[in-house]
């Protein structure tokens, strides 16, 4: 068996929702590692730096969703999180535009509490958003076009420090539209608003982000 870059072409419909669910399981368990034990951050999370590698589905004793593999790839970005002698890595801007957060897209240097493994509960809030309603596209959780829009959004403060709300709302319409009769939906909906607070210091950590009931959702 090969690892493959995440994409949902790779699932059969039978299989989609476990494999989903088994992923974000892995996808938490190794951020929790990094930022609670390695004291590190990835940096740079996104659909094409997660790789997977599938169960053989014609093997009989191979083929449940727990024997799917996880891999976390392209570090470039990766950096300590208890490095303080660097502020400047909290605006670092390489990061994959769709998954940046508005620190890093808007070059802010402030000293959270947590501003620094919070980059990679943003992009974990996108991705979580992209596997359960199987949209690439994300810029509609911000009202926006693409990413050019982006950058203008972002860049106005005032505006932005007071849409979590608003983000909230269009979460919610954009997941009960996908999915309407899953009872998880509210979940998941509380789930991505948590991880797409625009303040750092208001994103959940990870290992919070864990217990919530029924994660993984799927």
């Amino acid at each position: 068996m090969t690892d493959k870059e995440l994409s949902f072409s790779l699932f059969s419909e039978n299989k989609k929702r476990s494999y989903c669910a088994a992923i974000v399981r892995q996808l938490g368990e190794a951020l929790s590692f990094l930022h609670e034990e390695a004291g590190a951050v990835h940096g740079d999370l996104s659909l094409r730096n997660i790789l997977i590698r599938l169960p053989d589905e014609n093997n009989n004793n191979n083929n449940n969703s727990s024997t799917i593999e996880v891999k976390l790839i392209d570090w470039e970005n990766g950096f300590l999180s208890n490095n303080n002698n660097d502020n400047s890595i909290i605006g670092r801007s390489d990061t994959t535009t769709l998954y940046g957060p508005p620190e890093r897209l808007l070059h802010l240097n402030d000293n959270h509490h947590n501003g620094l493994t919070s980059v990679d509960v943003w992009a974990l809030g996108i991705i979580v958003f992209q596997l359960y309603t199987e949209k690439v596209n994300v810029y509609p959780l911000f009202d926006i076009v693409d990413s050019n829009n982006m950058f203008q959004f972002m860049s106005d403060l005032s505006a932005f420090v007071h849409s979590s709300h608003a983000i909230e709302n269009v979460i919610q319409q954009q997941i009960m539209h996908y999915d309407k009769k899953n009872k998880d939906s509210t979940r998941v909906i509380s789930f991505i608003t948590k991880c797409l607070q625009i303040d750092p210091n208001n994103r959940s950590s990870v290992e919070e982000l864990m217990k919530e009931e029924n994660f993984p959702f799927f």
